[in-house]
């Protein structure tokens, strides 16, 4: 790995950190708007399919270790690395339209799924409630994955 895709995956992975803990804003209960997922998705496209499985993981692994009351979150990193692939897998194809797609499908594997399921065995909490919660985060974290896609965009006509 080249010097300068490390440095771009470690200030990427801070600054997902940074996001993720600092600037969330509150939604409902406590679901907040994840402005991390801005970052994974330029991590995306700038470092690939394992730079950005390793930002989304690091990140919520170091963000839920450094900040969360309540510990680190296996479900979070899992869902995180499960976007992350499949995202870029639709980042591949070059069209807009095919990615905000995948990063749709992604987000909805990775929230509603992954981190549903993992929550539900984890935690013993029923999946009806679990997944009437998470697809509150799903929709929050599409969101800012989405913002993501102009912001890419934008950099990649500035930035070649």
């Amino acid at each position: 790995m080249k010097i300068k895709k490390i440095a771009l995956i470690a200030v990427l992975i801070a600054l997902s950190v940074v996001l993720s803990t600092w600037l969330k804003i509150p939604l409902i209960s406590d679901i907040k708007l994840d402005l991390s997922y801005i970052v994974l998705t330029v991590a995306i496209a700038y470092c690939g399919m394992s730079g950005s499985m390793l930002i989304g993981g690091l990140s919520a692994f170091l963000g839920s270790l450094l900040f969360s009351a309540y510990g680190i979150s296996i479900s979070w990193i899992l869902s995180n690395i499960v976007i992350a692939i499949i995202a870029s897998l639709f980042y591949r194809s070059g069209k807009n339209t095919l990615f905000v797609m995948g990063i749709i499908i992604a987000c909805a594997i990775g929230l509603l799924g992954v981190k549903t399921l993992v929550e539900c065995v984890l935690y013993n909490i029923p999946l009806g409630v679990k997944i009437a919660k998470n697809a509150v985060a799903f929709l929050s974290d599409c969101a800012c994955m989405l913002l993501g896609v102009p912001v890419v965009m934008l950099l990649k006509k500035h930035f070649k």
